[in-house]
C-alpha cells in the first residue's frame, strides 16, 4: 500500500524546509512529507491529489479558499503563540510553532490513527540511538573531559560511542600512540549505505574502558573538508541501526553544518564559565541561535557549570576517579537514570 502523504506548507522557507527534512529523516515516521512554500501550489496539489494530512502555518491557513481543503483525515496548524486562537475547523490539531522538531513530531504522532501509528516493524525504531551533543563557545571549559566522563558512565548501561570533532584533540599525545584510520577516513572511504558503513565504523572503533570511540582527526584540514551531509549521514546511520544505546558527540566550530548537527541531537549540553568573558560568549552564541531561528537547539540545551578541578595528570581511564566524575554521575543519573 502506498505511503500516505503529509503536505507541509509554510511561507518561511528556512523553517518549513528544515522541519520537513527532520520529519522525512525520522525512521519509522509513517507519512511521506511534501513541502510547499507557496499557498497556490499547495491548493493545486490538494485539488489534484487529495492528501490525507496537512501541516500548515497560520498564514497559509488564513489563505484557504472558501471551500477549504478537500477531504482529509487530520489538519495540523502551527501556532505562533500558545493558545492564542481557537479553530472550529473539524479534525484540526493546534501545535505550538516555536518548539523543537521532535516535540512537533510527537504531537503529530499522538493524533494519527491507530493503523498508521503501528507499521509492521513498530515505532521503537523512531528513537533508536540517543544522540547527545556537547558544545560550548567557552574555551578551556573541560568540554572533552565532561563528554568522555559522560560516555564512560553511559557505557556501563549500554553500548556508547564517543566522537570527537576537534582539529587538535590531543588524543595521540595523551594516549602515546598513533591513531589511524581516523574519523575523516571513515567519512571519505565509506561510499556504501547502511550495513557496509556501520561495518567500517565497527572496524575502526577503539576503547577507553567500556567507552567506544572513533579516533579523532589527525589533521584539522582534513576535518574541515568533511561536509555537513557526511556528518548528518553518520549520525542518522548510527541512530537508525541502533546497535549503540548512546552516541556522545563532542562538537567544535570546525564541524561543517554545526547547527544542523546540534539539531540532530536529542539533548545538548553547553558548559558555562563563571567569569564575565565566558558569560558574554555564551550570550552571543544564544543570540545567534535566536537570530538564525534555531529555537529548537535552545529548547533541548542544558547548561552546566562544572566544578573547578585541577588534574595532576591527564588519563582518560582515570577520569572516573576524579572530582569531576562525581558531578557528571549526577548528570547521568538525573537525565538518563544511569550511574552510581
Amino acid at each position: 500500500m502506498a505511503q500516505e502523504v503529509l503536505a507541509l506548507c509554510d511561507e518561511n522557507i528556512h523553517y518549513g524546509s528544515r522541519l520537513a527534512a527532520y520529519l522525512e529523516h525520522q525512521t519509522g515516521f509513517p507519512l511521506r512529507i511534501l513541502f510547499f512554500s507557496d499557498a497556490a501550489q499547495l491548493f493545486q496539489y490538494a485539488a489534484d491529489t487529495c492528501p490525507q494530512y496537512f501541516l500548515l502555518s497560520e498564514e497559509i491557513f488564513s489563505e484557504l479558499p472558501e471551500g477549504g481543503l478537500p477531504g482529509y483525515k487530520r489538519l495540523f496548524l502551527l501556532q505562533k503563540q500558545k493558545g492564542n486562537w481557537e479553530c472550529d475547523t473539524p479534525h484540526t490539531t493546534m501545535i505550538y510553532r516555536y518548539q523543537k522538531a521532535g516535540n512537533i513530531m510527537r504531537a503529530i504522532l499522538a493524533e494519527l490513527e491507530e493503523e498508521t501509528l503501528r507499521p509492521k516493524d513498530g515505532l521503537g525504531s523512531i528513537t533508536g540511538t540517543k544522540i547527545i551533543g556537547v558544545y560550548t563557545p567557552v574555551r578551556r571549559s573541560m568540554q572533552t573531559s565532561f563528554s568522555i566522563l559522560l560516555g564512560q558512565l553511559l557505557a556501563a548501561a549500554g553500548r556508547t560511542l564517543y566522537i570527537n570533532t576537534e582539529g587538535y584533540s590531543g588524543f595521540r599525545t595523551l594516549l602515546g600512540r598513533e591513531l589511524k584510520p581516523d574519523i575523516t577516513d571513515l567519512m571519505f572511504l565509506a561510499k556504501k549505505e547502511g550495513e557496509m558503513f556501520l561495518r567500517m565504523l565497527e572496524s575502526m572503533v577503539q576503547m577507553i574502558g567500556r567507552l567506544e570511540y572513533i579516533p579523532p582527526a589527525s589533521a584539522f584540514i582534513d576535518l574541515m573538508s568533511v561536509t555537513k551531509e557526511q556528518w548528518l549521514r553518520l549520525l542518522r546511520e548510527v541512530r537508525r541501526d541502533g546497535r549503540f544505546s548512546y552516541l556522545v558527540i563532542d562538537i567544535s566550530e570546525q564541524v561543517q553544518g554545526m547547527f544542523q548537527v546540534l539539531e540532530e541531537c536529542d539533548i545538548v549540553y553547553t558548559i558555562e564559565g563563571p567569569d564575565a568573558i565566558a558569560q558574554a560568549k555564551l550570550y552571543e552564541y544564544e543570540q545567534l541561535l535566536t537570530f538564525m531561528n534555531f529555537d529548537d537547539i535552545r529548547a533541548k540545551t542544558k547548561k552546566k557549570r562544572l566544578p573547578s578541578v585541577h588534574f595532576a595528570e591527564m588519563n582518560f581511564e582515570r577520569l572516573l576517579y576524579s572530582e569531576l566524575a562525581d558531578y557528571v554521575r549526577g548528570v547521568a543519573k538525573e537525565d538518563f537514570g544511569v550511574g552510581t
